[in-house]
């Protein structure tokens, strides 16, 4: 058993990564990570509305640890000024 859970969670991570690899690039912001990239999409209507995303909520959305949402949160605050 513990076998099969290791090797699922070893594809979980291998499928999340290629996600991340096939996300588009955002025309205009060529230096920005995909993840940020696909952050600014998803949370397009926030940004909208001069409103930023929670850490928790960039969690959620991509599965992602507390380190890189804050840093995918700090990008999408640069994005609208504040």
């Amino acid at each position: 058993m513990a076998l099969i859970g290791s090797y699922e969670l070893l594809m979980m991570i291998i499928r999340s990564a290629q996600v991340l690899e096939d996300a588009p690039i955002v025309p205009g912001l060529p230096d920005m990570d995909p993840l940020q990239a696909q952050a600014a999409e998803v949370f397009a209507d926030y940004l909208a509305a001069d409103r930023i995303p929670s850490v928790g909520a960039i969690r959620a959305q991509f599965h992602v640890g507390q380190s890189r949402a804050q840093r995918v949160r700090a990008c999408l605050a640069s994005m609208i000024g504040k």
